[in-house]
């Protein structure tokens, strides 16, 4: 019991709120049972009850096939969540009720952080949460910002869907919130969206080894960007979208690499941020509409940077604003350019590239 005490208390510190908030650990096994049944939870001292909003789950049975939680219809909410299935197993939180409850990540004002590993510390291992599992429809709701991550003292990586049945719902324009995917250590970490979204905010990748995995046209509200950190990566490869590609009309910005559809990415009316070093690489057809932007800011060494490659580029940005340097293009690059007339001229005699932009400036002609 006394070595329970110290690891609850740990785990407390970790996961600390600021004010009282209590560690539940989940005990029923197998087929699961409803969240809210406090025959199911222990406290840090051994007592029934069930996670509430600013209170941390987990969800550290070493389940040998799939387990599901299940949320009634007056909903359920947990500040923190950590998920250690055995092997690449996963959890499901689900509802059975057919008026689209809501499982809220409420913090009391701080991050919402959900941990996944697997009991097995084995780095071939993915241990899984699905929020929205099954047939009925779930709101999964944001009281705050989430940060998703793996457990970076522990081999496994670790996966969260929201399944095809969830719709992420929460923030304002007035009190965005933030879904941050966070690799740590080595193993890897993905957030796959398989529902809806009409939550305001945004989305960060942060790390090689994290993966946002988006299946659907789900951002949310049209404010919503994707900033890219420490060559995070976004997924649009799905098949989910039209036999025209996938056209992007948000704003994306950082340093990464964003994986296209077959089809192609089309950057409509969409924005590019890049400063100092950022560097974007799409793997894939990259075509550029005449309201497409690119803002640069910041300096880098030497006398070019590519900030843009793909497997080809079809069109220029329709406005860039990069103040004292130029743009070049090439078939497969898009080319900061300090304008110094040598420079210039020398890159200019290389195959397929040519100079559109101003010094400071640029639109589409």
């Amino acid at each position: 019991m006394v070595r329970k005490a110290i690891l609850s208390a740990a785990i407390a510190a970790v996961f600390s709120t600021g004010a009282y908030a209590a560690v539940y650990t989940y005990t029923g096994t197998r087929a699961g049972g409803d969240w809210t049944d406090p025959t199911k939870w222990q406290d840090e001292n051994g007592d029934p009850g069930y996670p509430k909003a600013g209170d941390t789950a987990l969800l550290h049975v070493a389940v040998e096939s799939w387990t599901y939680l299940t949320v009634g219809s007056g909903g359920a909410a947990v500040g923190n969540l950590s998920a250690r299935p055995k092997w690449s197993q996963l959890y499901r939180i689900r509802t059975t009720s057919g008026n689209k409850p809501t499982f809220l990540f409420d913090n009391n004002g701080n991050d919402s952080v959900v941990t996944l590993t697997s009991a097995s510390n084995n780095a071939s291992y993915t241990a899984g949460l699905v929020l929205g599992a099954d047939n009925n429809a779930m709101n999964v709701g944001l009281a705050n910002n989430l940060v998703v991550n793996n457990d970076g003292t522990r081999l496994p990586s670790g996966k969260l869907t929201f399944g095809t049945r969830s719709t992420i719902t929460g923030g304002s324009l007035e009190n965005r919130v933030t879904i941050t995917t966070q690799a740590l250590g080595t193993g890897k970490i993905t957030t796959a969206v398989e529902g809806t979204a009409t939550f305001i905010g945004d989305w960060v990748v942060d790390g090689a080894n994290a993966l946002l995995d988006m299946n659907a046209d789900s951002f949310g509200h049209e404010s919503n960007s994707v900033t890219l950190r420490n060559g995070g990566t976004l997924d649009i490869t799905a098949g989910a979208f039209d036999s025209s590609g996938f056209s992007w009309n948000r704003t994306l910005s950082g340093n990464g690499t964003v994986l296209v559809h077959a089809n192609g990415l089309v950057i409509d009316s969409g924005t590019i941020n890049l400063s100092g070093d950022d560097q974007i690489v799409f793997r894939g057809d990259l075509i550029l509409g005449p309201n497409s932007v690119l803002n640069y800011t910041g300096t880098f060494t030497g006398e070019n940077m590519t900030l843009i490659s793909a497997n080809s580029i079809t069109g220029t940005f329709g406005t860039v604003n990069a103040p004292g340097y130029q743009v070049a293009y090439t078939p497969d690059g898009v080319m900061l350019v300090v304008p110094e007339p040598g420079s210039v001229a020398l890159l200019l005699g290389s195959a397929g590239m040519f100079l559109v932009s101003r010094r400071r400036s640029s639109s589409r002609q």
